[in-house]
């Protein structure tokens, strides 16, 4: 009779964890590489356009507005002038360039201002649906490979921040034959401010901003309407009072422009 063959008893979860400690070694001496290209920030210097930083439609636009500053800053800090030229550059008398602020409108988008990871996406995010909003309005980047930066400086709020901007352009063939209530301009200028600079007094801070004939913008609304998007935090946005109209993030939808601007209330944005 045959003698019976011995089972071998193997240290199975043993073995799993050591094969399991091998291969996490060999990814992290070996990382994986992606086919997509490397995003890096572009840099150029005299663009004779209020955009002139490089910025695809899919970047983070204060992430390149702070890069192109320092950038600036490393390449010219030794040559004055070229650096009070590039100062000039983002003035608030440039961001004016070329544009009819009576046909203009002005819509400004509160974002997290960190610099962790999951804020930077919560700009991706809201850019692209700021954006797509836009464009179901019809409305175009003026240049998707830039965007512009002011800088604003007020020593009482310990302001020394960079405001990114982009233009939009309505492109609408044929003519409208929209009520005059209901019409759109044929500019708008989007805004993106750091939620954190408005914690305290933001009314007082916007009005400023915006508004306030001795502040930065000096806009007329008188001529033009301005919007805010935001701010984060839903119970705030009742401490933001007249004359500027708060749009809900949490309403925000394609149909969110037209539903901020337009004199007629409409439905609420699913």
């Amino acid at each position: 009779m045959e003698k019976q063959r011995k089972s071998i008893d193997l240290p199975w979860p043993a073995i799993m964890a050591a094969l399991a400690a091998v291969g996490g070694v060999f990814l992290y001496l070996n990382p994986l590489e992606t086919s997509r290209p490397a995003e890096r920030t572009g840099f150029q210097l005299n663009l004779d356009s209020p955009q002139d930083v490089d910025a695809r439609l899919w970047q983070d636009p204060l992430r390149t507005a702070t890069e192109h500053e320092t950038q600036v800053f490393s390449r010219r800090k030794d040559a004055p002038e070229q650096f009070d030229q590039e100062n000039q550059r983002h003035s608030v008398g440039h961001f004016w360039l070329g544009r009819e602020p009576d046909e203009s409108w002005v819509l400004a988008v509160m974002i997290p201002g960190g610099s962790y990871s999951e804020y930077s996406e919560a700009r991706l995010r809201m850019r692209q649906a700021v954006l797509e909003a836009l464009g179901a309005e019809h409305y175009v980047p003026a240049d998707g490979e830039h965007i512009g930066y002011v800088k604003i400086d007020n020593p009482s709020w310990n302001w020394r921040m960079i405001v990114p901007f982009e233009w939009c352009d309505r492109e609408v063939h044929g003519g409208s034959n929209e009520p005059s209530t209901l019409r759109l301009p044929d500019h708008v200028c989007v805004l993106w401010l750091r939620d954190e600079e408005f914690q305290t007094n933001p009314a007082l801070r916007l009005n400023w901003l915006l508004r306030d004939p001795d502040g930065c913008f000096r806009v007329d609304m008188s001529q033009i309407k301005i919007r805010i998007v935001g701010p984060r935090t839903a119970s705030r946005e009742r401490t933001i009072f007249p004359p500027f109209k708060v749009c809900s993030r949490q309403n925000w939808g394609v149909k969110a422009i037209r539903s901020c601007f337009v004199a007629r209330p409409l439905p609420t944005l699913r």
